[in-house]
């Protein structure tokens, strides 16, 4: 890799301005290996911490991968005490899985080894998993399951946490991530003891109502289910596919559970929450409750705040400890992941802050920026979204990334709809029935044969051209070309080594028209390119630019669900990661290789060199989990050939 192509974080930080503060990142409890991480506060208002221990204790906490952690061999359940979910006590380990010299028969099913269900073909296992602490009946159990299946319930002698615990049932033969929920509200048959009954909970979604004294099932378990969005065919039909975990909380039963997810074209361990008016259901549609949380267990504090468990997976800010994040209800529960005080995600994309913009421009999207011949930065995209009337192009400039002033007139903008006949009137959409729509979308300032064009479309009104009349980047703006294509979106233009000038066209298959030499019109019909494996690149926003000798196509998507579900939903973004994704080819023309991440969260934005010769994306961000929404961020790249392949992605080193 070229020094060029290696940029500084601390680069980041310079180039998004000031007076935006950071998000925290969620930190670990104890710097020690912990997976499904189980927090309950006891009557008495202390808090207790155990989860599913590892057999060797050796792994970073900051580490990506905790590869020297077994977590599927160890030798028994470990619990910490806090009172105020900041220090954290050690209670030792308070439950020896070989049961100590007073071993009985009770305790013969978890001796046996098992298929690790992590390795299958690999060497069996024996270990505790998922243990959690509850507080029933004026007395403390822990409820808990076995590697490779099984699940039980301890009971305290003593009546304290910290035991000592002798098997009280073993509850279910098979399955694992066991918990033990009681209703506040009574049922009728067995089970229905003081305070309402118990039920027991284990894999994605199985339940089972509980006898009375707690030693087996009551009943033939049956799987909770979410309901499948009404405009949907296919979607979840689970929660998740361990973890399941119940919590009541404002009068609605929600049911907790994780699963692995592809949201940013990796493996994504998040978690998931529906909820229901009664124990059983039926349950509402799920939701994405904490990205990266993985198992978890939820519990509130003295002034009945709810709060969350966190694991973490490879993508997040840490995994295989404990953390906690708080949540919120506004219509589900959650944690707060947009402009959120604290964040689960690890990675650069997380760190950055938006830049800070000059004007009333109600919001950002689509960002796009050129460095032009004068040596300065020019920055547009489209604006005004909160009305659905957006004007006309608003333009900045900078010298440096950091300062920006609006060009134009007293209200920021080069160019207004108006001034052309076939942008002056609304256009009838099928996206909103309801009335007629205005809007002016995702320009882009690029120079091309000695000039400044503006590439542009209206919703649902297709897809034009403005040409600066001064040769200035300035303006003022003139239409160039009429309405180029009746129905395209997001375009972008594309100049080629040779001079050729190419317009992207997207909002469906993504194509390539060549210009007339007079960039009147196109020079012939465009032409489709795209993944020669079919692999899902995106649906719009789409950019060329050549990156390391290769044409690289970047297109922007929604990672984390089927595509007929983005389609059905008005508010997908909450639950999907809105990723700039790109392919590579040798020439313009393809063939093009897989499509692949290229900056999480990053949503329509662009690529562009900065007065060093180092490449940044822009990007605004969109979906829930990304670090702010609707303003412009500027994001390092790491651009590199590897073995052959172009690799592209958020930059992680610093430049020597």
């Amino acid at each position: 890799m070229t020094m060029k192509t290696r940029v500084s974080i601390a680069f980041a930080a310079a180039a998004v301005g000031v007076g935006v503060s950071l998000a925290e990142p969620v930190e670990p409890l104890l710097d020690v290996p912990l997976r499904d991480p189980a927090v309950t506060r006891a009557p008495d208002g202390a808090y207790y911490l155990t989860g599913t221990a590892a057999a060797t204790q050796k792994s970073d906490v900051r580490s990506q991968r905790s590869e020297a952690a077994d977590f599927q061999n160890n030798d028994g359940i470990y619990v910490w005490k806090s009172d105020d979910r900041k220090t954290w006590t050690p209670l030792g380990k308070v439950w020896r899985l070989d049961g100590g010299p007073d071993r009985g028969n009770e305790l013969r099913w978890t001796q046996y080894l098992r298929l690790n269900p992590d390795d299958p073909d690999g060497a069996w296992v024996r270990g505790v998993q998922s243990p959690e602490i509850h507080f029933v009946r004026g007395g403390v159990y822990i409820a808990f399951a076995m590697s490779g299946g099984g699940t039980g319930l301890l009971r305290s002698e003593s009546g304290a946490v910290e035991g000592p615990y002798r098997p009280h049932a073993q509850i279910t033969a098979r399955g694992g991530t066991p918990s033990l929920f009681q209703d506040d509200a009574p049922s009728g048959g067995d089970g229905a003891g003081p305070g309402g009954a118990f039920y027991w909970l284990w894999d994605g979604g199985w339940i089972a109502r509980l006898k009375d004294d707690l030693t087996g099932l009551a009943e033939e378990p049956r799987l909770l289910r979410p309901a499948v969005e009404s405009t949907l065919k296919d979607g979840p039909r689970q929660v998740g596919d361990r973890g399941a975990f119940l919590f009541k909380h404002a009068g609605k039963y929600h049911l907790v559970a994780t699963e692995i997810t592809s949201r940013l074209g990796a493996a994504c361990r998040d978690t998931f929450v529906a909820r229901a008016d009664s124990v059983c259901g039926p349950y509402e549609p799920r939701r994405l409750m904490i990205p990266h949380g993985g198992q978890v267990t939820l519990f509130t504090d003295a002034e009945g705040r709810p709060f969350s468990t966190f694991g973490g997976d490879p993508q997040a800010v840490f995994q295989d400890r404990a953390g906690i994040v708080p949540l919120v209800d506004d219509g589900f529960l959650h944690h707060l992941s947009l402009m959120r005080p604290t964040t689960t995600e690890g990675g650069p994309v997380a760190r950055v802050t938006p830049v800070e913009l000059p004007g009333d421009y109600g919001g950002l999207r689509d960002p796009q920026i050129l460095l032009a011949p004068d040596g300065n930065y020019y920055l547009t995209g489209t604006t005004g979204k909160s009305t659905l009337r957006v004007p006309g192009c608003r333009l900045w400039r900078s010298p440096d990334l950091r300062n920006w002033t609006a060009l134009g007139d007293e209200h920021g903008v080069v160019w207004y709809v108006d001034q052309t006949e076939w942008t002056s009137k609304p256009f009838q959409t099928a996206a909103v029935p309801d009335q007629p729509v205005h809007d002016f979308w995702a320009p882009e300032i690029h120079y091309a044969r000695g000039n400044y064009y503006i590439p542009f479309c209206m919703f649902g009104g297709g897809t034009g051209l403005l040409r600066s009349k001064t040769g200035k980047p300035e303006g003022p703006y003139e239409d160039g070309a009429g309405r180029l294509h009746p129905w395209a979106g997001d375009p972008s233009l594309f100049t080629d080594d040779d001079g050729t000038v190419y317009m992207h066209l997207g909002f469906g298959p993504t194509q390539l028209a060549k210009m007339k030499p007079d960039m009147t019109g196109f020079d012939g019909r465009p032409f489709a390119i795209g993944p020669a494996d079919g692999s899902l690149l995106g649906h719009e926003g789409g950019y060329v630019a050549k990156m390391e000798g290769k044409y690289v196509l970047l297109y922007t998507t929604l990672n984390g669900e089927p595509e007929s579900e983005r389609k059905a939903k008005k508010n997908f973004h909450d639950f999907a990661t809105y990723d700039f994704m790109y392919c590579w080819a040798d020439a313009i023309r393809g063939p093009y290789t897989r499509a692949r991440v290229a900056v999480p969260h990053g949503g329509h934005g662009c690529v562009f060199r900065d007065k060093d010769g180092r490449w940044l994306a822009a990007m605004f961000g969109t979906d829930r989990t990304a670090p702010f929404r609707g303003r412009l961020g500027l994001v390092p790249l790491d651009v590199r050939i590897v073995d052959g392949d172009l690799r592209i992605g958020p930059a992680t080193e610093a430049q020597p």
